[in-house]
């Protein structure tokens, strides 16, 4: 009998519910920035728990009046090859008009991060990014729901 290595793509096609013994990643390698997923049962998820607590915040905000609007995970063009995607794009009100903040929860700034930001603000001045600690989400933005299923 031959001894074959079975893997954890195979062990997860092979038996029901898979998933649930090997996490979400589907071969139980855990994450780069030990980040964890979230699902709500809307159908929306997050790359990390920061991530959709802040978004739970800007929902608060925008019942309350504070801010107009926001958008997710939008899109912006570094070069031909290369994009950019910001957790958030807030529409606020000011005492000088209308103003937008591009926002990105991050618990780290990676040097990647750092060369994209500094290329979109050479390029797009009117674009600026902020950027978000974990730890400010944690003291500030509200708990997650019990509904909101966390990987």
């Amino acid at each position: 009998m031959s001894k074959r290595n079975f893997s954890a793509r195979d062990f997860a096609r092979s038996v029901p519910n898979a998933r649930s013994f090997l996490g979400s990643e589907g071969g139980g390698k855990p994450r780069k920035y030990q980040n964890k997923r979230v699902q709500y049962p809307d159908g929306r998820a997050y790359d990390s728990v920061a991530e959709a607590r802040y978004a739970l915040q800007l929902e608060f905000d925008q019942q309350r009046g504070w801010i107009v609007g926001f958008l997710e995970q939008v899109s912006i063009r570094v070069s031909p090859k290369v994009r950019f995607v910001a957790d958030f794009v807030v529409w606020m009100n000011t005492l000088e008009g209308l103003s937008v903040r591009w926002i990105d929860v991050k618990g780290k700034e990676t040097p990647t991060f750092k060369v994209k930001r500094d290329v979109i603000q050479s390029r797009y001045p009117f674009v600026k990014i902020e950027l978000v600690k974990p730890d400010w989400v944690y003291k500030n933005c509200p708990q997650l729901p019990f509904d909101a299923q966390v990987n």
